[in-house]
């Protein structure tokens, strides 16, 4: 018995363990923000940990598999960068300058990060959706406090699970997830600590659908509405007229629910 549950420990900690990492590392810099007084640590760790996870998963044995990790790691380098310079010279309109820059270079890398005028034309009506989701699910996500981005986090793992997307989609995912809780850690949770990492989670949505989904293609499989869940979830919340944790469990679950009924009616 012993060796068996050992076993299954190991492997759930062998699938799972860079998201983890990611999380811890998250909580150690913020520890040790808090206890050195130093505000730029505080600022970088989630973006800390959220890179440190995703670099963990490019490094999977399978190719294919660390593929996603691989490409989506720039994003999250740039926030780590580009919100501590914001903090410590742009402390009054950082938050907004820092949306709209990595709402419009994650879209547009995204999007295949097109160098000329005519590549950009071509996948103009892809490249603004990418930036308008990015920068509206960016504002829903950081304009509340961490509740918002809890709920968004817990909505697309398990939405993206249901769905049954691809293993590395679901680990992607929750590395965003388990930071945003680490950061519960932190004295005060501004936008400015929130915001890299929403939009780390925003980005793992909008690229499982581009690869996984068929929204892309004018059709609709189970990942196109997990994807949704995120947003869905966050909006429904406050209007469903209900104390915060149940109304917030009640979204969640609506948006999970969701993604499973699509995969049963829509056979994935």
């Amino acid at each position: 018995m012993n060796d068996i549950l050992h076993g299954n420990i190991g492997a759930l900690w062998q699938q799972f363990q860079a998201p983890l990492i990611g999380a811890l590392a998250a909580v150690i810099a913020t520890l040790a923000g808090r206890w050195m007084r130093w505000p730029v640590l505080l600022s970088i760790a989630g973006s800390l940990g959220v890179c440190l996870a995703w670099l963990l998963l490019s490094k999977s044995p399978a190719a294919a598999s660390a593929a996603p990790a691989l490409k989506l790691l720039p994003i999250a380098v740039a926030g780590a960068v580009l919100c501590p310079v914001a903090a410590r010279f742009l402390p009054q309109r950082g938050g907004l300058i820092c949306l709209v820059l990595l709402a419009a270079g994650g879209g547009w890398w995204l999007a295949g990060a097109p160098r000329q005028m005519a590549g950009a034309m071509q996948v103009g009506f892809l490249l603004a959706g990418l930036i308008f989701a990015l920068g509206l699910g960016g504002r829903l996500l950081t304009r509340g406090g961490m509740a918002p981005l809890l709920l968004a986090a817990i909505s697309l793992a398990g939405a993206l699970w249901v769905a049954r997307a691809p293993p590395i989609w679901l680990l992607l995912a929750l590395a965003p997830g388990l930071v945003a809780l680490a950061l519960l850690a932190a004295p005060a949770v501004g936008e400015l600590l929130l915001l890299p990492v929403a939009l780390d989670l925003l980005v793992v949505a909008l690229a499982a659908l581009l690869a996984a989904g068929r929204l892309p293609k004018l059709g609709v499989n189970a990942i196109d509405v997990a994807v949704i869940a995120p947003f869905l979830a966050v909006l429904l919340a406050p209007r469903l007229r209900l104390p915060a944790p149940i109304g917030a469990t009640l979204a969640g679950g609506i948006a999970i629910f969701l993604a499973f009924a699509a995969r049963m009616w829509l056979i994935g």
